[in-house]
Order: structure tokens, then C-alpha cells, then sequence
């Protein structure tokens, strides 16, 4: 590849909404800035959807449990989405 690992941070959307004042400390730790939290640090952007059917949600499981396993380990965590 073109970059080393250590060169990426992936920050995963769910751990985002989650927490994002530890998420975003993370982002500033990795660029090598001093942690500042904004004070009004609110996620933005939450989009609704509709639920997906158990069939097709078992069927795109199978499709992407190659990728998925394959980010898993890129990244060292589960993305959790499944």
C-alpha cells in the first residue's frame, strides 16, 4: 500500500455517537494536537431508516462476512455492525 498503517486512524461512527468527546480526543491524539473537547460537541446527522427484513439482513450477512472478517482484523475490532 501506499501508507504505512501507522499513518491511519479509522474512527468508527458508532463509537462516535456513542462517546464523542473520547472519540474525538482520539483524532486529536493521533494527529499529535493537544486535546481540546468542544464544548458543544453534539452529533450531527443521525440519519433514521427503516429496518431491514430478516431474510435480507441474513443474506447480505453471508455476502459481506468475508469483507467484514477482513476489516475486523485491519482494524483490530469488530465494526459491530452485524
Amino acid at each position: 500500500g501506499c501508507f504505512d498503517r501507522a499513518q491511519i486512524h479509522v474512527a468508527l461512527s458508532e463509537r462516535y455517537f456513542a462517546d464523542p468527546a473520547l472519540v474525538v480526543g482520539e483524532i486529536q491524539r493521533f494527529l499529535g494536537l493537544s486535546t481540546v473537547v468542544p464544548p458543544k460537541l453534539t452529533p450531527r446527522g443521525r440519519a433514521g431508516y427503516e429496518p431491514v427484513p430478516d431474510a435480507m439482513r441474513l443474506q447480505l450477512q453471508e455476502i459481506f462476512a468475508p469483507d467484514v472478517r477482513r476489516l475486523t482484523e485491519l482494524l483490530g475490532e469488530n465494526p459491530g455492525w452485524w
